[in-house]
């Protein structure tokens, strides 16, 4: 008898536990995410964002600074005066005013063109006539100056040309409207105005003491125009230290007929004299409560301005800062060249937003006193009487700086529960290889571990204007390559925040962005 063995199938056996998921998180280019909920909010977001820049793509570290200038005392203002034959560089002490156009060594204190001066805050005005360019700057409590394309010269009664009607030291603010020079006299609710092409002449007033009805003084006006130009929508905004908002129409305030108050709106206290910059077709102005847009101003109440401000997915953090800043003259520029707007925070560093974007980051470190552009690059003058241009370089003139960024909070799909995060790569877009930190903060506790240490042997292509012609390295390959790798990272939380962490102390620009981090963890059903 032949015996077969039966063949026995196999009994099906459970499905192995899964204990390793991972999850995908794109950079945080909508930037600060500060005024939501911090338990439920949407992707894309940051908690912390120091030294970096948002993109339209992604996040990039900011470039270092490099020291341009040497003044005396401390930098209290700069300004840029252009004219026919090119622009010259201004900066001002509280005592002395430079020239820096032709000067070309950083740690030499030039020779004033102007001594004697009583303040150092100057703000200033351009207007082209059929005689050439001009420019007035004033401080308040010296008499104006007019900068002609060759000399600056005092500007007042008995100067050659005169300025009659009002005394030039009592003017604060300076701007242009309707082809005319408009400014406000200090502690008062006054401003003056001069004939149409003119850079002197007399002076008339045109009061807002019956216009503004909460007191204080008129601060600084400004053309604003819905069209992005000067054109035909064009108006004139005053604005009280208080405030108060008025909106004219026309082009001479001396005629009934030519001239009318288009309305009178309410904002948050204003910051500064130069809290405010022309973007687009609107009038951005920093206040106590965020950088409102006209455009805003004339359709919102008070109270809703903030909500639907430039600033208000940073309100928190903006409050903050204005409470105890109330004292300081800050001051708003766009950078046009970099597509930027920075808000100078003094002896801390800066707000910037990316103008496209709208999303916010913060600059930390430095000693930004007082900001301008000269040409298509940004510069700061500290207290200690450095100039410095910015995003130049890879370091803050030598020193080491650290780039900081938190994302939001993230409960890895299982709220409540606690989750063991194993591993997390980051993926850069970058010209050079990076030495990046990656860690997970947890539980909506944001703070962070040390510092990596600054790149040894990083090496990129040279820039022009920056790199040394026989150290540069100028045959480097100028196509920005994507890296990634992944790294331990434990963590163990209800809720993480991956942090990512770079210094830099380089010769070269840093060219690194954040493109998107991963994360490996063990799900709650795994450790639980």
């Amino acid at each position: 008898m032949i015996i077969t063995a039966s063949r026995i199938k196999p009994r099906p056996t459970a499905a192995r536990p899964k204990t390793i998921e991972t999850k995908f998180f794109p950079s945080p280019r909508r930037g600060l995410m500060l005024a939501e909920n911090v338990a439920n909010q949407s992707p894309e977001g940051a908690l912390v964002l120091e030294n970096w820049i948002c993109t339209p793509t992604g996040v990039r570290v900011r470039g270092g600074t490099a020291k341009r200038y040497t003044l005396d005392d401390p930098v209290i203002s700069m300004w840029e005066y252009i004219h026919t034959s090119g622009a010259r560089k201004f900066a001002a002490t509280e005592t002395d005013i430079f020239d820096l156009t032709a000067v070309a060594d950083p740690d030499t204190v030039p020779t004033s063109v102007l001594t004697g001066q009583t303040s150092g805050y100057y703000v200033g005005a351009h207007m082209g006539t059929v005689a050439g360019q001009y420019m007035i700057v004033v401080n308040g409590t010296d008499d104006a100056i007019l900068l002609d394309g060759a000399t600056l010269m005092a500007l007042n009664s008995g100067s050659t040309p005169a300025f009659t009607g009002v005394d030039t030291d009592k003017l604060s603010h300076a701007w242009t409207y309707a082809n005319r020079f408009f400014f406000v006299e200090k502690g008062t609710m006054n401003s003056w105005y001069l004939p149409v092409d003119s850079i002197s002449g007399a002076a008339l007033k045109f009061s807002l003491a019956g216009v503004f009805q909460l007191g204080g003084e008129l601060l600084f006006g400004a053309r604003w125009s819905l069209d992005s130009g000067a054109g035909l929508n064009a108006k004139c905004v005053f604005v009280s230290s208080k405030g108060e908002v008025a909106v004219y129409e026309g082009t001479d305030p001396a005629s009934p007929t030519n001239w009318a108050l288009a309305g009178l709106y309410r904002i948050a206290d204003p910051v500064g004299l130069q809290g405010h910059v022309q973007a687009g077709g609107d009038l951005l102005i920093a206040t106590e409560g965020g950088i409102t847009p006209m455009s805003q101003v004339i359709s919102k109440d008070l109270a809703a301005l903030s909500a639907s401000g430039v600033t208000a997915n940073i309100e928190p953090l903006w409050r903050d800062e204005m409470s105890i800043r109330k004292s300081e003259k800050l001051e708003l520029v766009k950078w046009s060249a970099k597509g930027l707007l920075i808000l100078s925070l003094p002896n801390k560093g800066a707000f910037v937003a990316n103008v496209l974007t709208g999303a916010w980051s913060t600059f930390n470190g430095l000693d930004v006193q007082c900001m301008t552009t000269w040409g298509t690059k940004a510069y700061f003058g500290s207290a200690a009487g450095k100039i410095y241009e910015m995003e130049v370089g890879g370091s803050d003139d030598g020193a080491l700086y650290t780039a900081k960024c938190a994302a939001v909070f993230d409960h890895l799909g299982a709220p409540g529960y606690t989750k063991r995060v194993t591993m997390g790569r980051m993926m850069f877009r970058t010209l050079s290889p990076v030495q990046a930190k990656l860690t997970c903060a947890k539980d909506y506790n944001t703070d962070f571990p040390a510092a990596p240490a600054s790149p040894t042997d990083y090496t990129t292509i040279s820039e022009w204007d920056v790199s040394e012609w026989d150290e540069g390295i100028w045959d480097a390959t100028t196509s920005l390559q994507y890296r990634s790798g992944w790294v331990g990272v434990k963590t163990l939380g209800a809720t993480v925040s991956w942090q990512v962490q770079l210094t830099y102390g380089v010769t070269p620009l840093p060219r690194a962005e954040l493109v998107s981090v991963e994360l490996a963890y063990q799900p709650a059903d795994a450790i639980n």
